[in-house]
């Protein structure tokens, strides 16, 4: 069977993660089928080594901008069918083909354009930003209308998506599967590399108290929060701490929502010397970051399903997240939880954890113990399954 799945929207971050974890887990599942894969040019090198079923492929036309994205996914993604005789469509993040002439599997990732938090924030910060996100919450909409089989990763996701239907979208047409973890990256003995090991060196005596932050910069990603919490974090401390971030300090992604703002946070606060910034950090190196760090901080606003909340629960790191939906969820009691847009309540849970060993190691096990329900294999099983029914 020739299976087309086109993932020309990934580049970076979680989006990426989940595109070559679930691509390597198909190797393993029908040796028979062949793979055509559209992949962005950023991802090129994460799939050297496939075997000769697979077959990538690019497009710089799609990957211009979103109005180019729209216009191949729905005219060259089709004449790409009927060429190459494809039995089956893959919409990897959120679009289906609306004249499809096969049969078709999409996985619905975008909790942005649902989320009626992100929705109200995107309209007050930017008109036209928020107008974008109305637009494409109406092609998704249209694509599971299209599909023959959509896959949530969350039922958080699956219920923010559902408000906007008259009716209920059949259940025989719905899956709800997670993301999974990456065990076999992330039990790989390596070491930092010499510039990330200067970044997290202490500048004078006994390490920090390393809390990490791995996310892009977005508007949902809550970093005004993060920020406010600190100050009060430090002063209950009583000690050295470092917030590692995966960002640079002198650009951000995401321009609907300015960096200047979040720089001129941090010289207000005066808690840019408590912040390490390292930049972005390929996806088969974070597993270093995630051992030379003690503790996670997720406040994001909206997330459909995170795959730091996952890695941080396999390497044994507490966790303290916002209290949304998707985060307990997926965490359930592997989490501390505060008040999405209260700094105050970040600062004393971040205290809370930090001080309290016990507690400490309590969230740490617990989300040991969650993590084993989470396997990339599984999902892709569930992938598979959906396109042989």
């Amino acid at each position: 069977m020739k299976i087309l799945i086109n993932g020309i929207g990934s580049k970076f971050g979680g989006s990426a993660a989940d595109f070559i974890n679930i691509i390597w887990s198909f190797t393993d599942l029908a040796k028979d089928d062949e793979y055509f894969i559209y992949a962005s040019r950023a991802l090129a090198k994460e799939f050297d080594g496939l075997p000769e079923n697979f077959h990538i492929l690019s497009s710089a036309f799609a990957e211009a901008n979103w109005i180019f994205r729209f216009l191949f996914d729905q005219v060259v993604i089709p004449l790409f069918i009927a060429s190459k005789g494809i039995k089956v469509f893959i919409g990897f993040f959120n679009f289906a083909v609306f004249i499809s002439p096969v049969k078709q599997v999409i996985r619905i990732t975008n909790d942005l354009c649902f989320s009626g938090i992100a929705l109200r924030r995107a309209k007050f910060l930017n008109a036209a930003y928020f107008a974008r996100v109305t637009m494409l919450r109406y092609l998704i909409v249209l694509s599971i209308k299209k599909a023959d089989r959509v896959i949530f990763l969350s039922n958080a996701l699956k219920a923010d998506v559902a408000r906007y239907f008259k009716k209920d979208i059949p259940a025989e047409k719905c899956l709800v599967s997670y993301n999974g973890i990456n065990e076999g990256r992330f039990a790989i003995e390596e070491s930092l590399s010499d510039e990330l090991k200067q970044k997290m060196s202490p500048v004078s005596g006994k390490n920090p108290f390393y809390i990490l932050y791995p996310a892009y910069y977005y508007f949902h990603k809550n970093f005004d929060t993060l920020f406010k919490a600190l100050p009060d974090f430090k002063r209950s401390i009583h000690g050295k701490f470092k917030l590692v971030l995966t960002i640079y300090i002198d650009k951000a992604l995401g321009g609907s929502y300015g960096w200047d703002n979040a720089v001129k946070l941090m010289e207000d606060l005066s808690i840019a010397e408590d912040i390490i910034f390292l930049g972005n950090i390929p996806y088969s190196k974070m597993h270093l970051i995630y051992k030379a760090c003690q503790m996670v901080v997720f406040p994001s606003s909206t997330e459909a399903c995170p795959n730091p909340l996952l890695e941080a629960m396999f390497h044994g790191l507490p966790i303290v997240a916002s209290d949304i939906p998707a985060h307990k969820e997926l965490c359930q009691n592997a989490a501390l939880y505060f008040k999405v847009f209260d700094p105050q309540d970040l600062a004393q849970k971040l205290a809370l954890v930090a001080k309290d060993k016990e507690l400490y190691n309590r969230f740490a096990k617990e989300g040991k113990n969650r993590c084993s329900r989470f396997s990339w294999r599984v999902h892709a099983e569930k992938l598979y399954h959906a396109i042989e029914n």
